[in-house]
C-alpha cells in the first residue's frame, strides 16, 4: 500500500466522517426497521408545523445537535402532525409533546415526556448509553 492510499484511509477513518444526521420518520415501516436495529435509538415526537409547540422548538437544536455528537445512536424525529406515524403513537401512547423515546433492539429502555436543556438532554443520552452498555454485558 502506498502513502497516498494509507493517508486517504486514515482520512476516512476521521471521526468528522462518522457524522450523522436525525432521519425524520413519515413511515411506519421504516420506524419499524430501525427499531428493531442493532443501533440504539432515540426517537422524538414533536409538533413543528402551525400551531408550533413552544418545548418542542426549544428542544429540537438541542436534539439535532446531539445526533452530530453521538453517532453510534440513530436520532429520529417525528412530526405529530404526520398521520401515517398515528397508529405508531398509540401504540407508544404519546400523550404529550415532545416525547423522547429511548429504545434499543425493540425495547424501549426509557421516556422522557416535556423540555429538556441542553446538558440534561446530554444526561439522558449518557443513562441511555451506559443501559445499553448494561444489556449487552449480560
Amino acid at each position: 500500500m502506498n502513502l497516498r492510499v494509507c493517508i486517504f484511509a486514515l482520512a476516512l477513518c476521521n471521526q468528522s466522517f462518522l457524522l450523522s444526521e436525525a432521519v425524520y420518520l413519515t413511515s411506519p415501516e421504516k420506524y419499524e426497521t430501525l427499531f428493531g436495529s442493532e443501533k440504539p435509538m432515540i426517537t422524538i415526537y414533536t409538533r413543528l408545523s402551525n400551531p408550533p409547540c413552544p418545548p418542542c422548538r426549544k428542544i429540537k437544536p438541542y436534539f439535532l445537535e446531539a445526533a452530530l455528537s453521538h453517532p453510534t445512536i440513530s436520532f429520529c424525529v417525528v412530526e405529530t402532525t404526520v398521520s401515517s406515524m398515528n397508529e405508531v403513537m398509540k401504540k407508544l401512547t404519546i400523550m404529550k409533546i415532545p416525547t423522547l423515546i429511548f429504545s434499543h433492539k425493540g425495547q424501549i429502555i426509557s421516556r422522557h415526556s416535556g423540555m429538556l436543556t441542553k446538558s440534561e438532554l446530554e444526561q439522558k443520552i449518557a443513562g441511555f448509553k451506559a443501559a445499553v452498555q448494561a444489556l449487552h454485558n449480560k
